[in-house]
């Protein structure tokens, strides 16, 4: 079986996301604990400085809240280095990785041309019109599975390849998910 696996922009970035989710709890986990420890350490330091800056002439004293106004102060200050690790976190999220991802699939040649994928009971062979040429056997894969018209074949390396099926008929996928189920396992 032959078709255009050509991914477009949205496509690799919902591979992406894809990929993403595919990471082990234990790597999220791993994650969480990090930036928990930067949060923590970070409102360490911010109250070890504002507890030791100067006020009206004290050098080195702290100061407690006498009035409401200053205890609602001190609380806003407290919560300003988390707020800003949230702003800061909202910003890499939300605006440089989808950016940054986005510039690496537009900079990358191999997206721009036309790419072939040949599926067989045997092996699986992608020619590009960049240059890039590749065939590799059903033994070098560990799974697959189908999403939003993407095909991902996971590598025992844990590499991910994806292939655009938007071009296929329901006859034609429906042939491919036959050749995917007798060679590889599907997760």
């Amino acid at each position: 079986m032959e078709f255009d696996g050509r991914i477009t922009e949205e496509e690799y970035l919902s591979f992406i996301k894809m990929i993403c989710k595919q990471r082990s709890r234990f790597a999220v986990f791993k994650g969480i604990i990090l930036w928990a420890f930067i949060v923590v350490c970070t409102m360490m330091i911010f109250g070890f400085i504002r507890d030791h800056l100067p006020r009206s002439g004290q050098a080195g004293v702290p100061v407690g809240p006498e009035t409401i106004g200053q205890f609602f102060y001190a609380i806003i200050l407290d919560l300003t280095p988390l707020l800003f690790l949230a702003a800061l976190l909202g910003f890499v999220q939300f605006w440089y990785f989808p950016r940054r991802l986005r510039r690496k699939y537009q900079m990358n040649p191999v997206n721009q041309g036309q790419c072939m994928v040949n599926l067989t009971k045997e092996s699986v062979s992608i020619d590009n019109s960049a240059g890039v040429s590749s065939k590799s056997s059903w033994n070098l894969f560990d799974s697959w599975f189908i999403e939003k018209s993407l095909l991902v074949l996971k590598h025992r390396s844990g590499i991910y390849v994806a292939m655009s099926l938007a071009a296929l008929s329901e006859a034609q996928q429906d042939e491919l998910r036959g050749i995917l189920t007798a060679v590889l396992p599907k997760k």
